[in-house]
């Protein structure tokens, strides 16, 4: 029986838009494009697992904690065990937001030390974390929180990693 293969992709588009005194109004400028490509695998440079959730809503200063070792509603509804993080991408759709390890199991492969925040602005803002780096994930070493900034927030997230 054949095996289907698959890649993961992220497409990540920065253009800059001036505003334009002609008559052709304002003109959307490319500024920095990246392209990544994870072939299917577990080895490095390679990714086997992508979860995502969109429409994701804070109300208040309410948060979210993601355990990236279970990730629930996966693709065909199943539980994402990741055991290396390749990039967390997120889009802020709709106000401002952090991102910290958790209190308890708070992954800081790449944050740092738990209570270490980084804030992310409202408007499409990426945050990336490696291209051929892996950051490990453990049963100590897991748990991410995203959080509203006091007014709620809207956001999507993608993680995208391995499974060994």
């Amino acid at each position: 029986m054949p095996t289907m293969r698959t890649a993961i992709k992220e497409s990540i588009n920065i253009r800059e838009v001036a505003a334009s005194g002609d008559d052709y109004g304002p003109q959307t400028f490319p500024v920095n494009e990246l392209d990544v490509l994870w072939p299917d695998g577990t080895g490095a440079n390679a990714a086997d697992l992508g979860w995502q959730d969109k429409g994701v809503t804070e109300t208040g200063s309410n948060s979210t904690d993601y355990d990236l070792t279970s990730l629930a509603n996966g693709p065909n509804g199943a539980t994402i065990n990741f055991a290396e993080v390749r990039a967390i991408l997120i889009d802020v759709t709709a106000r401002d937001l952090t991102i910290t390890p958790h209190m308890t199991n708070g992954w800081t492969a790449l944050l740092g030390a738990a209570g270490d925040i980084l804030a992310l602005k409202v408007g499409k803002y990426r945050f990336v974390c490696g291209v051929d780096g892996a950051y490990p994930v453990s049963g100590t070493n897991k748990v991410i929180t995203v959080a509203a900034t006091g007014s709620g927030c809207t956001y999507d997230i993608t993680v995208i990693g391995t499974s060994a």
